[in-house]
């Protein structure tokens, strides 16, 4: 299944979504009792967009997968930055383990 194929009929937000602070003061998606979006996404990508697979990998009912990849197809956004800064983190983890050691000082 292609992201194409959880695309919803409209472009508002969804009840089953809330942003909230996120660890590094930045807002984050996140599902209702759930995951980041950007968590599910993650999985998604590497379980060909597949909801019942990414649920079972991630043992969360497949409506909170449903729901962060809907939310995925109206505002990507987010979830692509954060995805590309952990992508960076993995290209030198020791340079932004470096800048949190300088930062909690």
């Amino acid at each position: 299944m292609a992201l194409e194929n959880v695309k919803p009929a409209h472009g508002g937000p969804l009840p089953e979504v809330v942003s909230e602070q996120g660890v590094n003061g930045k807002e984050v998606a996140r599902v209702r009792d759930g995951l980041a979006v950007w968590e599910y996404v993650l999985v998604a990508r590497e379980l060909a967009w597949e909801p019942a697979a990414v649920a079972d990998h991630l043992q969360e009912p497949v409506e909170r997968v449903r729901a962060a990849l809907e939310h995925y197809s109206r505002f990507p956004d987010e979830a692509d930055a954060r995805l590309a800064e952990l992508g960076r983190f993995w290209e030198d983890p020791a340079k932004y383990l470096a800048e949190a050691r300088a930062a909690r000082r």
